[in-house]
């Protein structure tokens, strides 16, 4: 994206500034960036002030979190998308979310999923939500968090905007149990075990660790389904 149209983005509708009548900015902090830093990693007079503005959004929608939740998540992503953030001399989004804005580096890691899931960009920084996933805009934030981590699509169309996070949550768990959804886990087989070893002591399990570690692979490969067990049996 050209130097123009990042600073475009971030003045987009989707992530407009706004400015108190008093002419405060609604920065919480004080900063400046270093410009010869800046220009040293590639980024433009324009990109600087685009990241300005990016944080002075950012801290401004974090502060009203509970509202502009999808405005956080947008300039999140312009910043992530553009690397903006390098040139605060931040390694990573999650560095800047926490460094700029106060936000968990989790939060942020957790937001941008949503946005890699579900979204697209249609327009330079402004997020819809991709034509298979038409009508997620009716989801909540939590919802779509949540949602965010199902690979399943025939899952997915059992959720709906209705449903509170907890429903979700179970849903998700009785798939990863079968014996929550009523239906018998498979028996693993045994009868030929990759790997079989007993150990009196952890430290003697973690200086086998190497061939443990091995055998999974091995194993995975074969079958990326493989079960692993593991049996703590008391001897006396």
């Amino acid at each position: 994206m050209s130097n123009k149209k990042a600073l475009e983005a971030i003045n987009s509708s989707n992530v407009v500034v706004a400015t108190e009548e008093n002419g405060s900015t609604g920065v919480t902090e004080t900063f400046t960036v270093d410009k010869e830093h800046a220009h040293s990693c590639g980024f433009s007079d324009a990109d600087i002030e685009a990241y300005y503005k990016a944080v002075e959004a950012g801290q401004k929608a974090v502060a009203n979190i509970k509202t502009e939740t999808m405005r956080a998540i947008s300039i999140l992503y312009i910043v992530d998308s553009r690397k903006l953030y390098k040139m605060d001399d931040c390694d990573s989004i999650a560095e800047f979310s926490e460094k700029r804005l106060n936000l968990a580096p989790s939060t942020c890691c957790t937001y941008l999923k949503i946005v890699e899931r579900f979204m697209e960009e249609s327009e330079p920084g402004k997020l819809v939500f991709r034509k298979e996933y038409s009508g997620y805009e009716n989801y909540g934030i939590s919802q779509l968090m949540e949602m965010s981590s199902i690979k399943d699509e025939k899952m997915l169309k059992t959720i709906t905007p209705d449903m509170t996070v907890t429903k979700i949550r179970e849903i998700k768990k009785s798939a990863k149990s079968p014996l929550l959804n009523g239906k018998k886990e498979p028996k693993p087989d045994t009868t030929n075990p990759a790997y079989d070893r007993t150990f009196n002591s952890l430290e003697d399990f973690q200086a086998d660790s190497d061939s443990f570690k091995n055998a999974l692979e091995k194993a995975k490969e074969a079958d990326p389904n493989v079960m692993i067990r593991v049996l703590i049996e008391r001897t006396a």
